[in-house]
C-alpha cells in the first residue's frame, strides 16, 4: 500500500541557506573586486580557498581575525533567518487555529468491563457509581484508577448456556430448522467467540456443531412397561402423516431401543405399526433419560422428513411369545415352552390350567384379547367320531371345549360359551383328523399389578378348564374293567386320548385411546411441550440460560460484540406453562441491537421458572428474537449479517479511568476494588478497555488537518473518496479504483479480524456495511458519482507437486508440512490471530515456487510441479487474490527433478 504524502510530516523552509552557502556566495562575489593589479578581494579572504575555510569551521582550526569578523557577521544573520522560516508554520496555525478553530484532541479516558463476584453466601450487595477499581500503574507509576460509571446490584446470577436455533433453509427436503448448543455444563465457550447463527464455523469443534432439528412427539404410557417377547404398537393418528417417514423408539435400560417399521406404505396414512424382536430388552421407565422427567416408559416419534407428527388417537399394543408368562397346571407349576398335560393325565370336566402375565397388570381397567395356539402331541389320525366310535357316545371334533374364567377373588366366564379345542374341515366332518386351531378370548385386565411369584394362582389369573365333555377316560376303564358278559362279539375300544402340549404360542393384545389426559409431549430444539403449546421454528432465536438468580433480582450483561450492523430484537423469558413472555418494555440496552459492544439490563420476572419442560430444566431462560429472517448460508466463505460475539459475562457494570495516563489496561488487569467491599470477592475484566486515547502530538494534529483540508469533506476525486473511506471506516485496510471505464467501482481490504465472513483465507465485508460506506460517500459527492463498493475477488489456483523428502520421512507428513509451510509464505491472512491483510494483484512465480519447495529442509528433490494446470507464473489481476489449492498429492515416482 502505497504512503499518503500527508502521513509523512514536512516541513516548509523558506530559507535553507547555510554558513558553507554563504561563504561559497562571498567567494564568488569577492572573485569579481580587484585588489591591486592582479588580484581580487578573494583572495584576501580565502587565500587557501573557500573549501578550506568552510572545512575550517567544521575541525574547529583558528581562523584569521578578518575570517573570524566574517564569520560572526554571517553567524548574525541567522536569527532573522529562523524567524523568516517560521513565517509558513505560524501562518498554518494562524490558518488552522484561529480561522478554521481547530486544535489538538484532548487525552480521552478509557473504559474498562468487569463482572463482580459476590462472596459465598451472599445474596445479592449493592456497588455504587463512583467506587474505584484497581487497575495497577502506568507506566510513570502513577496509579490508575477506575470509577464505576453506574450503580450495580450484584449476585449470584451466573451465565450458564448460550444456544440457538434457526428456521432451515427454504429448500426441498430441509429439516425443520437447526439448532446449536455454544456453551454449556458439558461444552466451554469458545475460546475465539461464535458468529451468530453461523451454520459452518472454523473454529467449532464437532462436538457443538449445528445440527437439524428432530421434529417428532413422545408418549408417556405405564401400559408401555412390556417385559419381553415380540411386542407390537400399532399408532393411529388423527391426521394422515408419511408413515415410511416416521421412526419409534422406546425407552428401556437408561437408552432408546429403535423400534422397526414394518409399515413400508409409500401413500401417507393415518397408521403405523412398529415392532421390537424378542431378544430385545424390556420396555421400562428410564427416569431421567434425555432429561424427560416421570416414570414412563416414553415412546419416542420422530418424522425423517422434519415434518410435523400428528397426536395419537389409538395404540394397539400387542405381545406374542412373551417370555415371563406364569403358567400352572392342576398339578403344579409348568412351562407353556416345554411339554405337559394340561388337564393330567386322566382329565375330567373342571381340570385345567392357570395363566397370569406381568404385562396385564400395567392394563388396569383394558380389555385384554388373548390368544392361545396349542400344538398337541399324539392326536389321532382319524376324526374323535370315528375314534370314539365304540364308545356308545357320538363324539365330534368340536365336542371337546375349554371354559376361560378369571379368578381368584371372583369368577367370572370370559365368553358366553365354550371355545372347542380341536378344529375339524368343513365338508369332511367325519373323515378328518382333529387339528390344534387358536383359541381366543377377551377379559378384562387384573385391577392392580401382579405379585412377584412364578405360581400364577398367587395374584389374578386366567383359569382354562375343560368344559362339557371329558375324553371319557373314566368310561374306557370301566369297560376295561367291566367287560361285556352276553356272549356277543367284544368291541376293541381305543385308548382314551390324553391332551398332552408340546408347546403353546401365547399372544395378547388390547387397545388405548388416548385421550388428553394421557401426555403427549411435542418436540422442541432443546425441550419439550405439550401438544397444544407446541410452535414451529420461525425466527432466529438465541437462547441464554442462568443459574444462581432469584426471581425479581437484576440481570447484568456485558456483550463482547463485533458487529456489522444493528438488528431487530424481541427479547422475552419461559414461564412454567411453557409460555415466552415479552421483555421488551423493560430491558434497556446499550449495544443498540448487537451493533456494538454494550451493557444490557432486565429485572428478572417473579413468574420465570427453572422448570418449564421447553428448555433443559434447572435454569432460567431468556430468548432473543431476531426479526430479519435473511437466507441461511451453507457456505462460510459468504459474508454473514450476524454480530460475531466475543463473549458476554453477568454482573457486569462499566468503569472509566479517573486517574493514570495509559490508554489502554489489557485483560486480567483490573482484578480488585481500591477499598473492600462487604460481599464482594473479586472483580474480573476479561477484555481489553476500550476508548483510551492520549492526547494529540502537534504533528499529528497537523496532519490530520491537512488531511481534512485536502478533501474538505467531499468525494470530488478517486484520491478524496480513498481517503474519506479509509478515515471514517477503521475497518478498511485498503481501498482500490477498478480500472476500468465502464463501471465506478471500488474494491475494499478489511483489516485483519474485521470481516464478516467465516472463511478466514476469504475475508469479506457484508452488504450492509458495504452499502452503508456507499451511502456515506454518495451523500459527500455530486449527484452524477455512481460508484459500487465490492469485496475483493478470490480466485482458486489448484498448485499440484509431486515431492521426494529426505529418507525415513513420512510422506503423509511431508505433504501436509508442505501445505502448511506454503499456505504460510503466500496466504499468511489466514493464520490464527495474523495482522497481514490479504494480497491484491499479487503474482505466483512458477520458478520461485520450484525454489520455495526444493528449500524445504526436508524436501529432496521437485518431480513435478503445475500451478493452475500448467507449468507457467499466473499474476492476479488488481483485485483479484489468488488462494492456492491443495489435492491430494501423487506420489513420487522415480523421475528426474526439476
Amino acid at each position: 500500500m502505497m504512503t499518503d504524502p500527508i502521513e509523512q510530516e514536512q516541513h516548509f523552509v523558506l530559507d535553507a541557506r547555510d554558513i558553507a552557502w554563504h561563504l561559497r556566495r562571498w567567494q564568488s562575489e569577492t572573485a569579481k573586486c580587484p585588489f591591486k593589479d592582479k588580484l581580487s578581494w578573494d583572495k584576501v579572504w580565502f587565500p587557501q580557498g573557500v573549501e578550506s575555510l568552510i572545512r575550517a569551521l567544521q575541525d574547529g582550526t583558528k581562523l584569521e581575525p578578518h575570517q573570524a569578523f566574517l564569520i560572526a557577521f554571517l553567524e548574525t544573520l541567522k536569527t532573522p533567518q529562523a524567524l523568516l522560516n517560521t513565517f509558513a508554520a505560524r501562518h498554518r496555525d494562524l490558518y488552522y487555529r484561529q480561522a478554521l478553530g481547530l486544535t489538538e484532541r484532548p487525552a480521552r479516558p478509557d473504559r474498562v468491563a468487569v463482572s463482580m463476584q459476590l462472596a459465598p453466601q451472599w445474596r445479592e450487595q449493592l456497588v455504587a457509581a463512583g467506587t474505584l477499581l484497581d487497575g495497577g500503574q502506568d507506566h510513570e507509576h502513577t496509579p490508575q484508577y477506575y470509577a464505576l460509571d453506574q450503580d450495580l446490584l450484584a449476585n449470584a446470577g451466573q451465565l450458564t448456556d448460550l444456544r440457538w436455533c434457526q428456521p432451515a433453509p427454504n429448500v426441498p427436503g430441509a429439516s425443520a430448522g437447526l439448532a446449536r448448543v455454544v456453551m454449556s455444563e458439558q461444552q466451554p465457550w469458545p475460546n475465539a467467540g461464535v458468529r451468530l447463527f453461523a451454520t459452518q464455523d472454523s473454529e467449532a469443534a464437532s462436538t457443538n456443531a449445528e445440527y437439524p432439528i428432530a421434529t417428532g412427539r413422545v408418549l408417556s404410557l405405564a401400559a408401555l412397561a412390556l417385559a419381553g417377547g415380540v411386542r407390537t404398537l400399532t399408532l393411529t393418528f388423527d391426521e394422515a402423516v408419511a408413515v415410511n417417514q416416521l421412526q419409534a423408539s422406546v425407552s428401556g435400560r437408561g437408552k432408546w431401543l429403535a423400534l422397526n417399521n414394518i409399515d413400508a406404505a409409500s401413500e401417507p396414512g393415518t397408521t403405523a405399526v412398529f415392532q421390537l424382536g424378542a431378544d430385545a430388552p424390556a420396555f421400562e421407565a428410564s427416569p431421567g433419560l434425555d432429561g424427560w422427567p416421570g416414570e414412563g416408559p416414553f415412546l419416542k416419534l420422530l418424522h425423517m422428513s422434519a415434518q410435523p407428527v400428528p397426536a395419537i388417537e389409538k395404540i394397539e399394543i400387542a405381545v406374542s411369545q412373551p417370555a415371563d408368562v406364569r403358567f400352572s397346571t392342576d398339578e403344579g407349576l409348568a412351562k407353556l415352552t416345554e411339554k405337559n398335560y394340561p388337564f393330567g393325565q386322566s382329565p375330567v370336566i373342571g381340570s385345567g390350567v392357570y395363566l397370569a402375565a406381568p404385562d396385564w397388570g400395567r392394563w388396569c381397567g383394558k380389555k385384554i384379547t388373548m390368544t392361545l395356539m396349542p400344538e398337541w402331541l399324539d392326536l389321532p389320525n382319524v376324526s374323535f367320531e370315528k375314534w370314539y366310535e365304540n364308545y356308545g357316545v357320538k363324539l365330534t371334533n368340536e365336542s371337546f371345549k375349554i371354559e376361560a374364567s378369571r379368578g381368584p377373588q371372583t369368577t367370572k366366564k370370559c365368553s358366553s360359551k365354550p371355545l372347542a379345542i380341536f378344529d375339524t374341515k368343513a365338508g369332511e366332518a367325519n373323515l378328518e383328523a382333529p387339528q390344534a386351531k387358536p383359541l381366543e378370548w377377551e377379559f378384562g385386565a387384573p385391577a392392580h399389578a401382579l405379585p412377584d411369584s412364578l405360581d400364577p394362582r398367587d395374584g389374578p389369573y386366567l383359569r382354562l378348564e375343560l368344559a362339557e365333555h371329558d375324553f371319557l377316560h373314566q368310561a374306557y376303564w370301566t369297560h376295561m374293567m367291566n367287560p361285556p358278559t352276553d356272549g356277543t362279539s367284544q368291541q376293541v375300544w381305543n385308548a382314551p386320548y390324553t391332551p398332552q402340549l408340546k408347546r403353546a404360542q401365547l399372544s395378547y393384545r388390547t387397545t388405548y385411546s388416548l385421550s388428553k389426559a394421557d401426555a403427549q409431549f411435542v418436540l422442541t430444539p432443546f425441550g419439550y411441550v405439550h401438544d397444544d403449546d407446541a410452535q414451529p421454528v420461525t425466527a432466529r432465536t438465541l437462547f441464554l440460560g442462568f443459574t444462581g438468580l432469584k426471581p425479581g433480582q437484576d440481570l447484568d450483561l456485558w456483550w463482547q460484540l463485533k458487529s456489522p450492523q444493528r438488528q431487530a430484537l424481541h427479547w422475552s423469558y419461559l414461564r412454567q406453562d411453557n409460555v415466552w413472555c415479552t421483555l421488551d418494555s423493560q430491558v434497556r440496552d446499550t449495544t443498540e441491537g448487537f451493533s456494538k459492544s454494550g451493557l444490557w439490563h432486565v429485572v428478572l420476572p417473579h413468574d420465570a421458572s427453572t422448570t418449564a419442560s421447553a428448555m433443559p430444566r434447572g435454569r432460567y431462560w431468556l430468548a432473543c428474537r431476531f426479526e430479519d429472517i435473511n437466507s441461511l448460508l451453507n457456505d462460510s466463505s459468504k459474508s454473514s449479517d450476524m454480530p460475531w460475539l466475543v463473549g458476554l459475562c453477568a454482573n457486569a457494570v462499566t468503569a472509566t479511568r479517573i486517574s493514570g495516563v495509559d490508554p489502554l489496561r489489557v485483560a486480567g488487569s483490573v482484578t480488585r476494588t481500591v477499598q473492600g467491599l462487604d460481599g464482594i470477592q473479586g472483580v474480573i475484566q476479561r477484555w481489553n478497555s476500550e476508548g483510551g486515547q492520549t492526547p494529540e502530538t502537534t504533528s499529528d494534529f497537523y496532519r490530520r488537518a491537512a488531511k481534512r483540508l485536502s478533501h474538505r469533506d467531499r468525494a470530488l476525486t478517486w484520491r478524496d473518496i480513498k481517503r474519506l473511506l479509509l478515515d471514517r471506516f477503521p475497518a478498511l485496510y485498503e481501498v482500490r479504483v477498478v480500472d476500468t471505464a465502464a463501471t465506478q467501482q471500488l474494491v475494499v481490504v478489511p483489516k485483519p479480524g474485521e470481516q464478516d465472513n467465516g472463511d478466514p483465507l476469504k475475508p469479506m465485508l457484508n452488504t450492509t456495511r458495504l452499502k452503508a460506506m456507499q451511502d456515506d460517500i454518495l451523500g459527500r459527492a455530486s449527484p452524477w458519482l455512481n460508484i459500487e463498493l465490492c469485496n475483493p475477488k478470490y480466485r482458486d489456483i489448484l498448485v499440484n507437486y509431486t515431492l521426494v523428502f529426505r529418507d525415513g520421512l513420512n510422506p503423509e507428513y511431508g505433504y501436509a508440512q508442505v501445505k502448511k509451510s506454503l499456505s504460510r509464505r503466500y496466504m499468511p491472512w489466514g493464520e490464527a490471530a495474523s495482522t497481514h491483510p490479504v494480497t491484491l494483484g499479487d503474482t505466483l512465480d512458477y520458478y520461485q515456487l520450484v525454489a520455495e519447495l526444493q528449500q524445504l529442509p526436508w524436501v529432496t528433490s521437485v518431480t513435478d510441479l503445475k500451478i493452475g494446470g500448467g507449468y507457467k507464473s499466473i499474476t492476479a489481476d488488481g483485485i483479484e487474490v489468488l488462494i492456492l489449492k491443495f489435492p491430494e498429492p501423487e506420489r513420487a515416482t522415480a523421475q528426474a527433478p526439476i
